[in-house]
């Protein structure tokens, strides 16, 4: 017989290969069924991560998406109800839901199933809640699901929370006024919060190191007498839209400007503004910020080949920034063939952006620019083919040979050239 130290690292080495190794999983599913020490070291990996959602490749409806989301509910609950040491094991809880203000009688927002469960996960680390359909405002959830999520934020084990497709005012702030055991946060905040915000103090220490910040124009000024709460972020994945969202996105970088080190514009404004991105953002004062990533979604309605916007924001700093990486996507949805040297070639922002990185003394630290240009093409599909017609194909190599004009000046000044990962690919909004 092997000591019982042996077969704890046993089982706990297949719970760490479980989810890439179904040999792994089948493993720990006979150990479960040993002997009642086998049973409690297994059943804590099975149930370690929970994940209450449909497969990738769901398809129905979202009326039997809900019916499939609410058995898998009450499977769990069962499994809790009848096995009381499972619960406290649970480390993150991940759900998926279709819901919709107008449905009254949905059992997920008004039965006792959900808030059960969330009851008695005492331990947990990481919540995460999904809506595939429209924003659910607070008032749409039960009493009982409310005063279960809204409990949430009273569990020192919490460290991360992020909540898709919610409006929801009790149960954030909540979190925020216990922000001291979070270390991650992902908040989409309405603009109807700013006179509720505006009124809450909050000065305690904060450990959050990880925030996700979406819609928040109307909260600069809740923002600048709470910059506590932010000095000790290292990553800040923001909204910045318009002048509002830029400005509020300003004073969380102040506040963190001595741990900030990594920036991720998941949405930016690309219209041609004077001043190129509103706001007097300033990279220089991010003392150890290493890397920036923007993203752009182009359409031929919006008359912007370029998004001006990432030479406002690596514009020159008042003091040289510490940039290391600067990865940037853009994607073209609907172009037209044959206005690819326009894109490129006669395009004045793509010589900006070369200007601006070839000056070594602005960004002295940057290493490596990344660029995934993807470009959305219409065109027939041939039933018998899944392969782009010989046209498209052609597009790829006229778009590389193209590419490889730019950066002339970066590449004279730097040790380095920016590199380029281009993607063709059909477009739904173009024919």
């Amino acid at each position: 017989m092997l000591p019982a130290e042996i077969l704890d690292a046993i089982i706990d080495e297949l719970g760490c290969s479980q989810d890439s190794d179904p040999e792994s999983l089948k493993g720990l599913l006979h150990c479960a069924l040993v002997c009642r020490s086998f049973h409690h070291r297994a059943s804590g990996h099975l149930f370690a991560n929970i994940v209450i959602a449909p497969t990738p490749t769901w398809t129905n409806a979202y009326i039997i998406y809900n019916r499939f989301i609410l058995e898998r509910l009450e499977g769990l609950y069962q499994i809790l109800r009848k096995n009381d040491s499972i619960g406290p094991r649970v480390i993150s809880f991940s759900l998926e839901t279709a819901l919709h203000g107008s449905d009254p009688d949905n059992i997920i927002k008004y039965g006792h199933t959900l808030p059960t469960i969330l009851r008695l996960l005492s331990s947990i680390r990481r919540f995460s809640w999904k809506n595939h359909l429209s924003n659910v405002f607070c008032e749409d959830l039960g009493s009982d699901l409310m005063g279960a999520l809204g409990s949430l934020g009273e569990r020192t084990s919490l460290q991360s929370v992020s909540m898709k497709c919610f409006e929801l005012t009790a149960f954030p702030l909540r979190f925020l006024s216990k922000m001291d055991h979070l270390s991650f946060c992902h908040m989409f905040l309405p603009e109807e919060w700013a006179s509720t915000l505006a009124d809450r103090q909050n000065d305690c220490p904060t450990r959050l190191r990880d925030l996700v910040l979406q819609g928040c124009s109307k909260l600069t000024s809740w923002i600048a007498q709470t910059p506590d709460l932010f000095s000790q972020l290292t990553k800040f994945d923001v909204w910045m839209r318009n002048e509002g969202e830029v400005h509020a996105a300003w004073l969380v970088m102040q506040a963190t400007s001595e741990t900030l080190e990594v920036l991720n514009l998941s949405d930016v404004s690309h219209f041609r503004y004077p001043t190129l991105i509103p706001g007097p953002v300033d990279l220089g004062i991010l003392r150890r910020l290493r890397i920036i990533a923007l993203s752009f979604n182009l359409a031929t309605a919006d008359r912007v080949l370029f998004p001006l916007c990432i030479c406002g924001l690596l514009q020159p700093p008042t003091s040289p920034s510490q940039l290391e990486n600067i990865e940037i996507q853009i994607n073209w949805i609907d172009c037209i063939q044959g206005s690819e040297e326009a894109r490129f070639v006669d395009e004045p922002g793509w010589d900006a952006f070369d200007k601006i990185l070839s000056q070594e003394s602005l960004h002295p630290k940057l290493r490596s620019v990344s660029l995934k240009l993807k470009m959305g093409y219409g065109w027939r599909q041939h039933p018998s083919s899944n392969h782009p017609p010989p046209e498209i194909v052609v597009i790829r190599d006229v778009v590389v040979s193209l590419a490889s004009r730019l950066f002339r000046r970066t590449v004279a000044a730097r040790s380095w050239r920016p590199k380029m990962d281009i993607e063709i690919y059909k477009s739904r909004f173009i024919l």
